[in-house]
């Protein structure tokens, strides 16, 4: 999921830049940045910051369908990610969709700056 992501459809203009090494990832966009590790636990999970100061805790787990799950204060699941095709899918509590496109890459030996392809 690294790299930088815009939405093509559902929540148009909706950005995030996703940066992972090993089970640890940060998740940046407007307004928000997860930082978190991916063991299902609370402890290690996302301690959301917003510019509005709240503090929001997250478990983070990966789901038997690979789908990133966000289960707020570890009690129920508020938003997934995963990638379809070449996509990522963001999905909210509500159930709503939002399909990203990325709009940028690694080079192939990880390496350097982000590339456009």
């Amino acid at each position: 999921m690294r790299g930088l992501w815009l939405a093509k459809s559902g929540f148009l203009g909706h950005t995030e830049r996703i940066e992972q090494c090993g089970n640890r990832m940060v998740i940046t966009t407007a307004g928000l940045i997860h930082d978190f590790r991916v063991d299902g636990t609370l402890k290690n999970g996302a301690r959301d910051i917003q510019t509005s100061c709240t503090n929001l805790a997250s478990a983070i787990k990966v789901d038997v369908n690979a789908k990133l799950v966000f289960r707020l204060f570890n009690l129920f699941d508020t938003v997934s990610r995963h990638l379809d095709k070449g996509e990522m899918i963001f999905t909210f509590v509500d159930g709503t969709q939002t399909r990203m496109q990325r709009a940028c890459f690694l080079p192939d030996n990880d390496k350097g700056i982000y590339g456009a392809r």
